[in-house]
């Protein structure tokens, strides 16, 4: 529910943001044209709630590859897992509106305060649902084993030290 939409080359709306003045350089090696928002404070919120995804993605994609080979106790506990996800981005989506409202479309030199409130306040939520993680990863853990028992420790691990809000698309070349 939080990830940015894309321009994407070719697409219909891509042509309509065109027309509109929006977009801006091609992106070739992502399939998509850099776009701007009408509403800078959406295009603010946008940027942290793909921040966001980006952040849990790996832990998110390792509960659903884990939950298409699981059955049964295991598999509902995973389940749970990718709920504690989804709960979380709902309330992040619930906070990005709210601060979006505290701000004036007519000031988008107000454009670095709203960014700074957002990336507290993702902070601050990345911090709570850390600790529930902790909780949730033990509890499907003990319906693990082996290599899908390593897997996620591996994943959580890795999950639980981030500390920065990197997108994990941002076009840039691997050259």
């Amino acid at each position: 529910m939080l990830v940015s939409m894309e321009c994407l080359i070719g697409a219909a709306y891509t042509r309509q943001a065109t027309a509109e003045g929006l977009t801006g350089q091609p992106e070739p090696l992502m399939g998509r044209i850099a776009c701007r928002y009408r509403d800078w404070r959406i295009g603010v919120a946008s940027g942290w709630a793909q921040r966001w995804v980006d952040r849990h993605f790996a832990l998110d994609y390792t509960f659903k590859s884990l939950e298409k080979v699981l059955d049964g106790p295991p598999r509902h506990a995973v389940r749970r897992a990718r709920v504690v996800l989804k709960d979380a981005a709902y309330e992040v989506l619930g906070g990005l509106i709210d601060a979006i409202e505290q701000y004036d479309l007519e000031r988008p030199e107000h454009k670095a305060a709203l960014s700074a409130r957002i990336e507290a306040a993702l902070q601050t939520r990345a911090g709570m649902l850390r600790d529930r993680m902790a909780t949730t990863a033990a509890e499907v853990g003990r319906h693990l084993s082996g290599e899908h028992a390593a897997t996620l420790a591996r994943e959580h691990g890795r999950w639980a030290s981030a500390t920065s809000w990197e997108l994990i698309n941002a076009g840039e070349s691997c050259a």
